[in-house]
């Protein structure tokens, strides 16, 4: 504080008191999701649970859900996690969008996969890295453009994003 100022200084801030190599940034935001399918007990909420015993199904492409951080928050996200359904092989999904946004307008494509067999069991989750960005957001949009079945059906068990630690090394040589 400069000798010349008055008054109080405050400053808003929060702790994350968690630590690893990979850190959930999915905790207390609000989830919303495209409404073909609108089944309390197999909405986007269930994706979003950490719990592969719980599924997302949405009767309609492209399928979609938006994790909207609370209070103007934003975070970095660089790892998308997705557990195919605990029942179906056919609602798993084929293309697999990642999208941020600062303004709830505005969505920023960070990262698409397309994998024909993207799982190998049921309850499998996978691991994705999105390393082409290095920007926060307030929202992360997740779209399904295609399912294995080739219908407009799809469905997950699982979603999360993560902040990873980034380890930087210099090249030796070649």
């Amino acid at each position: 504080k400069h000798a010349s100022t008055t008054g109080n200084i405050q400053f808003a801030g929060y702790a994350n008191a968690l630590q690893g190599d990979c850190i959930s940034r999915v905790d207390g935001g609000t989830i919303t999701e495209s409404s073909f399918f609108n089944q309390p007990s197999n909405s986007a909420a269930q994706a979003w649970d950490r719990n592969t015993e719980t599924e997302w199904i949405e009767n309609g492409s492209p399928a979609w859900t938006i994790y909207s951080y609370n209070f103007d928050r934003m975070e970095w996200v660089n790892k998308l996690v997705i557990g195919s359904t605990p029942s179906d092989p056919t609602l798993d999904p084929v293309t697999v969008n990642v999208y941020g946004s600062s303004d709830s307008v505005n969505y920023v494509l960070l990262y698409s996969v397309t994998k024909k067999s993207m799982f190998s069991s049921r309850k499998e989750t996978k691991e994705f890295m999105m390393m082409d960005h290095m920007t926060s957001y307030g929202k992360y949009k997740i779209e399904i453009t295609e399912a294995a079945s080739g219908d407009l059906k799809t469905g997950i068990s699982y979603l999360d994003l993560l902040a990873c630690q980034l380890i930087y090394f210099h090249k030796d040589g070649d």
